[in-house]
């Protein structure tokens, strides 16, 4: 019997098969994460680590969106006050996205439908597989925004490739499109041996 938990940003099921899908739950807003969002993340992955149904953690986003990045009014200009509210917010967005998928004993894979931008891949780089669809749209800002320097954005990128041409692109569709010099590859996904 599957197991859910509905959070006020994410959405928890784990099933039969010991796979747990978090489900970034604010698609009017194209999952962007606000501070709810991560102090929601932190306390789930931690209760995931010792669960024993949970045995692979996959990670994707309600709606059309994986996650648009920071929601930069609740995250940023909701918190420009409050120190604390914003301390609170980036140590439970630094535990969650980096130190507790990085150093997790269960392989987590992130499955990206639509928009992955900005602060979204500290939590992309930390999973150890991420699988694209074809709709995934990859953006990156050039400068700093509050606590992502350019420098760890890059570091995601390369340690999926995206800087490479190991990157896979990934559908369930009899017909791939290669996009040409991308160094974007394909592979099926609803076939065996694909």
């Amino acid at each position: 019997m599957a197991k859910k938990k509905e959070y006020t940003c994410v959405l928890v099921e784990t099933d039969n098969e010991g796979i747990t899908w978090i489900t970034f739950n604010r698609p009017e807003k194209r999952n962007a994460m606000n501070p709810t969002l991560h102090v929601e993340m932190e306390e789930i992955l931690y209760g995931l680590e010792t669960d024993e149904a949970t045995k692979v953690i996959v990670l994707t986003g309600a709606g059309n969106s994986w996650s648009a990045g920071m929601d930069l009014k609740q995250y940023f200009r909701e918190t420009d006050n409050d120190p604390g509210a914003r301390f609170r917010a980036a140590t439970a967005h630094r535990r969650w996205a980096t130190e507790l998928l990085t150093w997790s004993r269960k392989p987590s894979i992130a499955m990206v439908n639509g928009y992955c931008y900005g602060g979204a891949f500290v939590s992309l780089a930390a999973c150890d597989i991420v699988i694209a669809a074809e709709n995934a749209t990859f953006g990156l800002f050039r400068g700093q925004l509050g606590d992502y320097p350019r420098r760890q954005r890059e570091q995601s990128l390369r340690r999926h490739g995206f800087l490479s041409e190991r990157f896979v692109l990934c559908d369930d569709r009899p017909h791939h499109r290669r996009p040409q010099g991308s160094g974007i590859g394909h592979c099926d996904l609803g076939r065996s041996g694909g």
